[in-house]
């Protein structure tokens, strides 16, 4: 998987190109700043609802998309090759995807077929994420329902794992030259450890999926965050 991280540029919010290096047939979106989402904050009581912006900005995503590769050494020499459009250089994050569990990844084939607007649900990570731990097996089920029924519902269209960035890459684009830095990365609680790709008419429905889902971690951290739809 290709994340794009984020810049003061997309930050920003412009329509700016972000075209990524990825198979279009494969789930992919461009996602708008950080301002339009909010995080969600599990705890005792519940989740806690935090309006965006995010600070780490070069931390979060603008937009991610699928890049298939026989290893990660064939993902980044095809990346190395790629030449970004002009403006802000890029800094691009590779990740194999999948769950430690074995939970399936989810495309949709209605995923075209919706109406209401997509939203990004990311599951930030922390230190058992990232040490590739699987979920408990009662955990792993009720995911999986609760994959299954939305997916049934037109609300899920896409969804998958992401593992520890010890097994991913990061390419940055400066001066036209680009720099390959191997991972992990710092910061755990900044990184991605999942997504999902859902449709509601509004934020607060989106919000609402994501309060209700049985997250791996007992307490997660959710960042939700619209996609720029190019037809809107």
């Amino acid at each position: 998987m290709i994340l794009r991280k984020a810049d003061r540029q997309t930050e920003a919010g412009p329509a700016i190109d972000q075209t990524l290096p990825v198979d279009a047939s494969l789930p992919h979106a461009t996602l708008q700043p950080s301002s339009k989402g909010v995080r969600l904050r599990f705890g005792p009581d519940g989740p806690r609802v935090l309006p965006g912006p995010f600070e780490h900005t070069e931390e979060l995503v603008a937009g991610f998309g699928y890049l298939e590769a026989e290893s990660l050494p064939a993902a980044t020499d095809r990346l190395v090759r790629w030449t970004p459009a002009a403006g802000a250089p890029p800094v691009l994050e590779v990740r194999e995807s999948g769950c430690p569990g074995g939970l399936p990844g989810i495309h949709s084939a209605a995923a075209g077929q919706g109406t209401d607007p997509r939203f990004m649900v990311m599951l930030m990570s922390d230190a058992q994420l990232e040490a590739d731990e699987p979920p408990e097996p009662k955990r792993l089920d009720a995911m999986a329902r609760r994959n299954e029924e939305s997916v049934a519902g037109g609300v899920l269209v896409a969804g998958d794992g992401l593992k520890s960035t010890a097994k991913g890459a990061r390419v940055a684009f400066a001066a036209g030259r680009p720099t390959v830095l191997d991972g992990p990365f710092a910061e755990a609680k900044e990184l991605i450890a999942g997504f999902w790709v859902i449709r509601a008419p509004t934020m607060a429905q989106a919000i609402e999926w994501a309060s209700r889902y049985p997250y791996a971690p007992v307490n997660p951290v959710v960042e939700i965050r619209p996609v720029r739809e190019s037809a809107r």
